[in-house]
């Protein structure tokens, strides 16, 4: 067992991806590239739509647009807690998982994806990314395959955001419920 030694690949991409979000960070506090934070909930339906279309998987080009390790958001800082907990006490939703990320408005050029890889106690799992990218709009893209009673489904969606207001991505089989808010400066700076 390498343990902690830095010849460990997993040890040294960790902590090159802590590096790179620091610099990505900093690097944005610096250009005054506006800071934001990401967060969703993604639900499971646990009574999907009849009759609904389903669309075989399509293959994704995982090298067109790098990703990137941002700083998650901390538990205090979720604001759609309420929305969670309300879902979770409905019948026929569950929630798979809520989470957030702090991240630079980078224009489409230099965005960068949040990659995903989520299991549920109950089974469910998720992979895939999200893009968050800014030019006159901000925009939330996301390629997101679930695996649901040994079935995979997958979600390729994106749209134009509205900043702090809470939008909604369905799908048959899951729903993504999504908020980008901007961070104040002061809010920014430790």
């Amino acid at each position: 067992m390498d343990g902690f030694n830095m010849n460990n690949k997993y040890l040294k991409t960790a902590i090159a991806g802590l590096y790179l979000s620091v610099a990505a960070l900093v690097f944005a506090q610096e250009a005054e590239v506006p800071l934001y934070s990401v967060e969703y909930i993604i639900l499971r339906h646990l009574q999907p739509v009849a009759g609904t279309e389903i669309w075989p998987l399509e293959e994704s080009d995982e090298n067109e647009v790098p990703a990137q390790r941002f700083a998650p958001l901390q538990a205090d800082q979720l604001s759609l807690i309420d929305i969670a907990r309300r879902l979770n006490e409905a019948r026929d939703i569950r929630v798979i998982h809520h989470g957030g990320w702090i991240q630079p408005g980078f224009s489409s050029e230099d965005s960068r994806r949040k990659i995903i890889k989520r299991s549920a106690a109950t089974g469910e799992r998720v992979n895939g990314y999200f893009l968050m990218q800014r030019e006159r709009y901000l925009r939330l893209e996301m390629d997101l395959t679930f695996a649901i009673d040994g079935e995979l489904y997958q979600m390729q969606t994106g749209r134009r955001m509205l900043s702090r207001r809470t939008h909604y991505f369905d799908h048959p089989y899951a729903g993504i419920i999504a908020r980008i808010t901007p961070i104040e400066k002061a809010a920014a700076t430790p």
